[in-house]
């Protein structure tokens, strides 16, 4: 979790639902992780439309995390009587075995799928160019027809409706006073600067999926915008500090 501190480890998990014809499992921590790690929760998303990238946070091999990327649209495959995901081939990265059951995120970094199957592989950095099928989260969500077999139970308890949730980090999460700071980005989605509307003096962090802090600096009477052309595009989170508090957004560069 970070360069500083690259290994955390909590253990122990209840499992609340599971289905193999989707290949999904929902466990529920049996302690709650402290809350000076700062962890980022991941939101999700049921909704089928509007993926027109991928991104894959996985451990090929097991080895350590990687990502893999698709800028193309997914299509929808049967596989085994389900609907999933379908990746074609892979643009930047690509899975192995050992990366089966990780996450796949959508273009506003929701988690829409798991891996349940492919045969997606790379020779040293060649990709082999072969598919991956992920298990949609939408057809866990209702399909299983009881709390143990599906993730509606767990995740809209009380049945609203919604069909998704955004992720965010603890600190954000857990606190009202960390929702003091009320500012806007524009533009977002941006190529290279991200304006802040942000009436007072602030520090901030800007981190990649993987946690990694890539950006620093201040936000004051005279500057008040991050430069972003240096990195490549996807998704990043910015952790805004205050003396009143902190409050993260999500940025996107495209």
């Amino acid at each position: 979790v970070g360069a500083q501190n690259p290994t955390r480890v909590i253990a122990g998990a209840t499992l609340r639902a599971n289905r193999g014809a989707s290949d999904v499992a929902l466990f529920e921590l049996n302690s709650t992780p402290p809350a000076s790690w700062d962890l980022y929760y991941a939101g999700w998303s049921r909704a089928t439309s509007g993926v027109t990238s991928q991104l894959s946070i996985h451990h090929p091999s097991g080895d350590i995390m990687k990502l893999a990327r698709n800028d193309q649209s997914t299509s929808f495959v049967t596989v085994s009587g389900i609907s999933c995901w379908n990746i074609a081939d892979w643009d930047y990265g690509v899975t192995e075995g050992g990366s089966s059951g990780s996450c796949l995120l959508n273009p506003q970094g929701l988690i829409i799928g798991q891996l349940l199957g492919g045969s997606a592989a790379c020779s040293g950095t060649n990709d082999n160019g072969a598919p991956d099928f992920y298990g949609r989260f939408n057809v866990s969500w209702a399909t299983g027809g009881t709390a143990a077999t599906q993730l509606k139970d767990w995740l809209d308890p009380d049945n609203t409706g919604t069909t998704s949730y955004d992720g965010d980090y603890y600190s954000t999460l857990s606190t009202t006073e960390n929702q003091v700071l009320n500012f806007s980005v524009f533009p977002n989605p941006s190529k290279d600067i991200f304006n802040f509307d942000l009436d007072q003096e602030a520090s901030y962090q800007v981190y990649d999926l993987s946690g990694k802090v890539i950006a620093t600096g201040e936000f004051t009477d005279n500057n008040n915008s991050v430069d972003l052309s240096a990195v490549s595009n996807g998704i990043y989170f910015i952790n805004v500090q205050t003396i009143n508090g902190k409050a993260t957004a999500k940025l996107i560069k495209e």
